[in-house]
C-alpha cells in the first residue's frame, strides 16, 4: 500500500511537473512577446526622437529665415522711405523748375514787348 501511495504521489508530482512545464512555456512566450514589444517600442521611440530632432532643426532654420526676412523687410522699408524722400525732392525741384521757367517766359515776354516798342520807335524816327 505504501507503494500505491508513493505511486499516487509520483503521478501527482508528474502532473504538477507537466503543469509547471506548460506554465513555464507560457511564461516564456509571454516574456518573448514582452521583449518584442519592448524592442518595437524602443524602435518607435527612436524614430519619434529622430522626427522630433528633424522638426526642431526645421523650426530653427525657419526661425533663421524669418530673422533674415525681417532684416530684408527693414532694408526695404528704409529704401522705400529714401525713395519717397527722393520723389518728394524731385517734385519740389520740378515745381521750382516750373516757377523758374514761368519767370523766364515772363522775362522773354517783357523783352519781346520792349523789343517791339524799340522797333516801333525806330520806325517812327525814320
Amino acid at each position: 500500500m505504501d507503494y500505491l501511495i508513493l505511486y499516487g504521489m509520483l503521478q501527482e508530482n508528474y502532473q504538477l511537473g507537466l503543469t509547471l512545464e506548460n506554465n513555464a512555456k507560457q511564461l516564456l512566450e509571454n516574456v518573448d512577446k514582452l521583449n518584442k514589444s519592448s524592442a518595437d517600442t524602443a524602435a518607435s521611440l527612436e524614430e519619434t526622437s529622430a522626427s522630433i530632432e528633424e522638426i526642431t532643426s526645421t523650426i530653427v532654420e525657419n526661425t533663421q529665415n524669418i530673422s533674415q526676412m525681417a532684416v530684408y523687410s527693414n532694408n526695404l522699408l528704409k529704401s522705400i522711405s529714401l525713395g519717397q524722400a527722393l520723389a518728394k525732392l524731385t517734385v519740389e525741384s520740378m515745381n521750382e523748375l516750373n516757377e523758374q521757367t514761368s519767370l523766364i517766359a515772363e522775362a522773354i515776354t517783357v523783352i519781346d514787348q520792349i523789343s517791339f516798342q524799340i522797333n516801333i520807335l525806330l520806325l517812327k524816327k525814320q
